[in-house]
């Protein structure tokens, strides 16, 4: 299944450094991107049929991971819930 992700940063790491990094039989994908997670899809809501997602937090700190781009499947957009009061 899909999962949302906030795409923070892509970047590729330097050829120099590869040897460094990895395994001489591994190579790793070209182009890597840095994601904050959020949460798995839920029910849709009944009165917009949007689905309500939320950052994924642990011990205080965002769920985070590297990814190859090549697993970003689209793009979507998050409609933020600012209450009773907008900032």
């Amino acid at each position: 299944g899909y999962r949302i992700a906030q795409v923070r940063v892509i970047f590729l790491i330097p050829p120099k450094a590869v040897p460094k990094l990895f395994p001489s039989t591994f190579q790793p994908p070209q182009h890597l991107a840095y994601v904050e997670w959020f949460s798995p899809f839920r029910v849709p809501n009944r009165d917009h049929g949007l689905h309500k997602v939320s950052r994924i937090i642990k011990n205080g700190e965002r769920m985070a991971s590297i990814i190859p781009i090549s697993n970003i499947h689209c793009s979507v957009h998050l409609i933020p819930h600012f209450g009773p009061v907008a900032p």
